[in-house]
């Protein structure tokens, strides 16, 4: 569906906003923020000093809680947002003093903002109609769009007589039919119930695929951001904490809140120790000694802050921990069983007091891990590979 698209009308001169050294643009790259910065009333700086590089064909999801400047970010992308300094770069052309209509983007936005007096042929249409584009290829294009969201029955219904997935469908129909640059989608899915929002990601990310069009996704749920994306970009007050791959960021977390935001993940403070061929000795603050992942240059006695997913702790019996099958070893007394459909979150208390979370597949351990009760004794283990240091000195 997508063509390649014509060359941007001319745009305004800059007004000499302060922002980096005009270096030439990369054609790889159909997005670019350059040092983009922004505040508000009051000296809060909802966007600070953010970089950023979209790849063609690229889905790039912003990932952070509620305040951490994702959504201005897109706003300042989109055009309803000015920056305080930086650049924004669309197809290597520098768009920073753009107004929206010109910046060849499309946009889906969380309430849809689908016009409710317009059919959903009007709708997806309207875009299409505003550039000028003629009837019969409007018409032509429209139904193609349509097909593609599966709604081609619906074309001559208000919005008003669709569900909420269908209108979800609807905005994206009209966000793509224009085939902009870059398509941003602006936490789509957070009207739709569970169930609808794992289907309707599943198609946002076929159609994004199939159309090969770059698209930036706001969203504050890590499951969106893990399933769908090729790049994963995590905020956390205004600034980029860690861009890397869905694998990366929960694997291998640079930040303590990028460990904590995404998944289940337990923390140990303490001092690194000697590092040898089976990983770097570490003794926590409450005196537990543990191996964990190899840490290059570490000196003994650093402070430093170890990160432990929940998934990566095993629940052995006083045999299985004798048997040194696991480096990582401890007892505790088991304080809260959470059935969670396909997992189960347990709360194990160490008997240095230490309280820490694991999640087990609930067919994982058989009937032995169903007949565990609160209150009982237990070992928990884990390799050394699966404790990273996440935080040092």
């Amino acid at each position: 569906m997508r063509a390649p698209p014509a060359a941007f009308p001319p745009g305004p001169v800059s007004a000499g906003r302060p922002g980096p050294v005009d270096v030439a643009a990369d054609p790889a790259y159909d997005l670019e923020l350059r040092e983009v910065t922004r505040a508000f009333d009051g000296g809060v700086v909802a966007v600070d000093a953010l970089s950023l590089q979209v790849a063609a064909g690229e889905l790039v999801s912003l990932l952070g809680p509620s305040g951490c400047g994702k959504t201005t970010t897109l706003r300042i992308v989109a055009g309803f947002v000015e920056p305080d300094a930086g650049q924004v770069l669309i197809k290597s052309v520098d768009v920073t003093d753009w107004p929206p209509e010109r910046r060849d983007i499309g946009m889906v936005f969380q309430s849809y903002a689908l016009f409710p007096h317009m059919t959903v042929e009007a709708n997806v249409a309207y875009g299409l109609r505003m550039r000028g584009v003629a009837p019969a290829e409007r018409r032509r294009r429209v139904a193609e769009a349509l097909e593609l969201v599966r709604l081609p029955e619906l074309a001559r219904r208000h919005p008003r007589q669709l569900s909420g997935g269908q209108q979800q469908r609807v905005a994206l129909a009209r966000a793509v039919v224009i085939r902009p640059s870059v398509l941003l989608l602006d936490e789509p899915l957070s009207n739709l119930d569970a169930k609808l929002r794992q289907e309707m990601r599943s198609e946002i990310r076929q159609l994004q695929q199939q159309l090969r069009i770059t698209t930036v996704f706001v969203t504050h749920d890590q499951d969106e951001a893990l399933t769908m994306s090729d790049r994963v970009v995590v905020m956390n007050r205004g600034r980029v904490e860690q861009v890397g791959s869905p694998r990366d960021v929960y694997r291998e977390p640079l930040t303590r809140f990028v460990a904590e935001f995404i998944g289940e993940v337990n923390f140990f403070e303490g001092r690194l120790g000697v590092t040898t061929g089976a990983g770097t000795a570490f003794v926590t603050r409450q005196g537990l000694t543990l191996t964990v992942a190899p840490v290059d240059g570490g000196r003994d006695g650093e402070p430093a802050t170890a990160s432990l997913r929940a998934e990566a702790v095993a629940l052995l019996t006083e045999l299985e921990a004798a048997s040194g099958r696991l480096a990582n070893r401890a007892a505790g007394t088991l304080e809260e069983i959470a059935y969670l459909g396909a997992d189960v979150a347990y709360r194990v208390r160490l008997d240095d007091q230490t309280l820490v979370r694991v999640l087990r597949r609930d067919d994982a351990g058989g009937e032995r891990l169903a007949a565990l009760r609160r209150g009982e004794r237990i070992w928990i283990g884990w390799e050394p590979g699966a404790c990273r240091i996440i935080g040092r000195g």
